[in-house]
């Protein structure tokens, strides 16, 4: 289905010089049109299972494996070995030869999240204040990094509004990642992407063939057929 799409090229024949065959341009990519966005608006969330490939889930949402292209293209996935989530062993195995004895190190400390009761959320979970790198200071038990947050509120007493800091100490607000606890986050994120509604499937088959066409003369033979650049060019 996807490899139907792509269009074929004429490629050089190792074996007999100035012959071709003729061959899917697998090189060839797309971007995404502005004509998928109600695709994209009206896909739904979903949690990859632990296991889980394009197609398997293709077949379980789908009915068809061979749809397993519609699920990367809509989240922008073009490696599946680094932008797909690992399985729990996988994962492990993964850490392990990346980190050997340094899998339970402190990689980097990281802000909570923070909320108020009026305003909300006054800062988001996650961002990084300072990486581990080792130093004297932070080799001491219990170290933090010099770090504080203020945010601002109002409090009336009778009549008179005042505002009020509110300051978050690093002891408050800033937790610890270690270099497992990190890569487990970014493996989790990777579980969360958007499948399209079976209604626009077709659409995005049509829409790929189109944008996979050859929009361009250069090449192109009178059976429509591109002709490979030459593998060696000439001193």
């Amino acid at each position: 289905m996807f490899f139907d799409s792509q269009p074929n090229f004429l490629y050089p024949d190792f074996k007999r010089k100035g012959d071709f065959k003729i061959s899917k341009n697998i090189f060839r990519r797309v971007r995404a049109r502005d004509s998928f966005n109600a695709v994209y608006s009206s896909s739904v969330p979903y949690t990859i299972n632990p296991g889980e490939s394009p197609d398997r889930i293709a077949l379980k949402e789908f009915n068809d494996p061979r749809w397993y292209w519609t699920i990367l293209l809509l989240n922008n996935i073009t490696d599946i070995r680094s932008e797909w989530p690992l399985a729990p062993d996988e994962l492990d195995d993964y850490i392990d030869v990346k980190y050997g004895d340094k899998i339970d190190d402190i990689r980097h400390w990281e802000t909570d999240r923070i909320t108020d009761v009026d305003l909300g959320i006054v800062l988001d979970q996650g961002v990084i204040i300072e990486f581990y790198q080792g130093s004297a200071p932070q080799l001491v038990s219990g170290y933090l990094p010099d770090w504080s947050f203020e945010y601002y509120t109002t409090s009336t007493t009778n009549n008179v509004t005042t505002q009020v800091v509110n300051t978050v100490t690093a002891a408050q607000g800033l937790t610890a990642v270690t270099n497992r606890e990190y890569e487990y986050s970014l493996n989790e994120n990777k579980r969360e992407i958007i499948l399209p509604r079976v209604r626009y499937l077709n659409l995005l088959a049509e829409e790929l063939e189109k944008l996979l066409a050859y929009n361009t003369k250069y090449k192109i033979n009178n059976k429509g057929l591109r002709i490979s650049e030459p593998l060696f060019r000439s001193a």
